[in-house]
C-alpha cells in the first residue's frame, strides 16, 4: 500500500510540473529564451514567427559547421534579426545532417517540407492541382499569410541572402522561407512571397550555389 501511495504521489507530482503546450500558446526556445507566437492552420502547429537563433555573422562569409548556430541579419543589424528574424544558409538550416528534418528548430519541431507547405496552402483554399504546380499559384494565399492576412501566419517582408555574391537584399517587398525538401532537379524547395503578388511562390534555384543561399525559417 505505502509503494502505491507513493507512485500515486510521484505520478501527480510530475503532472503537475510537466510543461504542456496547446497551439496557440507562445513557444519558448530554451535554447537561447527566445519566444514565438504559434498558430493552428488545419491540424498543422506553425511558428507564426521567423526563427531567430543563433549568432550574427557579416553576411561576407559563409556559414559553416563549427558547432555554432550562426544567421545573418539584414544591414548585418541584429535590431534587423530581433524584427524579421534570422537568415539561414540550406546547411545551417539542416544542421548538416542529412536524417533528420529537425534542424535548426528547437526540440519537437521541424523545418516543414514541400508536402506540409502544400498542406497549408490547401487549407487557405488552393486546390491540390495548383498546389503541385512551380511558380506562382493559387489565388490569394500570400495575401491571407503575410503580415495583416487573415490567416495570423504573418510572413514579413525580410529579403533574403544572396550566397552568389554574398549580399543581403534590403527587406521590403519579398520573403524566401526554405522547405526542408530537395526538389528532383537536385535543389532545396523554398516559399516565395512578394509585395506586388497575390499567390505564392514556389521554386528550387537554378544553379548549384542555391544551396548558399540564406533563407527565413518558420519550424512546424
Amino acid at each position: 500500500m505505502k509503494k502505491i501511495l507513493l507512485s500515486l504521489s510521484l505520478l501527480c507530482f510530475l503532472n503537475l510540473n510537466a510543461q504542456t503546450f496547446n497551439c496557440g500558446d507562445m513557444l519558448i526556445d530554451t535554447r537561447d529564451g527566445n519566444t514565438y507566437q504559434t498558430i493552428l492552420v488545419g491540424s498543422q502547429c506553425w511558428m507564426a514567427e521567423n526563427l531567430n537563433l543563433g549568432n550574427m555573422i557579416a553576411h561576407n562569409t559563409h556559414q559553416t559547421n563549427n558547432g555554432q548556430y550562426e544567421k545573418y541579419c539584414i544591414g548585418d543589424s541584429l535590431s534587423n534579426c530581433d524584427t524579421y528574424g534570422g537568415l539561414y544558409q540550406w546547411n545551417e538550416t539542416m544542421q548538416y545532417s542529412s536524417s533528420s528534418s529537425q534542424g535548426i528548430c528547437p526540440s519537437g519541431w521541424h523545418v516543414p517540407s514541400y508536402s506540409e507547405w502544400k498542406n497549408l496552402e490547401m487549407e487557405l483554399g488552393m486546390t491540390q492541382a495548383q498546389a503541385d504546380l512551380d511558380g506562382f499559384r493559387g489565388t490569394d494565399q500570400a495575401t491571407q499569410l503575410v503580415l495583416g492576412g487573415t490567416s495570423g501566419f504573418n510572413v514579413l517582408y525580410a529579403g533574403a541572402f544572396s550566397g552568389l555574391h554574398l549580399t543581403l537584399s534590403a527587406p521590403g517587398d519579398h520573403n524566401l522561407i526554405c522547405s526542408s525538401t530537395i526538389a528532383a532537379n537536385g535543389k532545396q524547395q523554398k516559399r516565395g512571397f512578394y509585395d506586388f503578388e497575390g499567390r505564392v511562390f514556389r521554386g528550387s534555384g537554378s544553379c548549384p550555389c542555391a544551396y548558399d543561399y540564406g533563407y527565413s525559417v518558420r519550424c512546424i
